[in-house]
């Protein structure tokens, strides 16, 4: 199963793998003639467990994810208030060098 979990597989090579995976665990399962039956029977349950496994390992990566996507966002609502907080000290700056130049005698 490790090489289903792989990142650097393609879709056409997971399916591969995993159809081989589940011929060999259902040839494992079925040796007498009414093979076909048990695995019309068993597949959709094999199916169903290696993609709930699958899913199982993929969700702690998902949840980091999320919680860094949601660091991000509070992380960028901060923005506008930063650049509120940088545009007053800018005013104030202003305010500071436009009295010192008022001030300041003419040559």
């Amino acid at each position: 199963q490790p090489a289903l979990h792989s990142q650097n597989m393609g879709r056409s090579d997971q399916s591969s793998v995993l159809e081989e995976e589940v011929k060999v665990n259902l040839d494992a399962k079925t040796t007498d003639d009414d093979s076909e039956d048990i695995i019309a029977d068993i597949l959709p349950y094999e199916l169903i467990n290696m993609q709930k496994d699958q899913l199982s390992e993929l969700m702690p990566e998902l949840r980091e994810r999320e919680e860094q996507a949601e660091e991000m966002v509070d992380s960028a609502g901060l923005v506008p208030k930063d650049i509120t907080n940088y545009s007053e000290k800018l005013s104030v700056i202003k305010q500071q060098y436009c009295s010192r130049l008022c001030q300041s005698p003419a040559s």
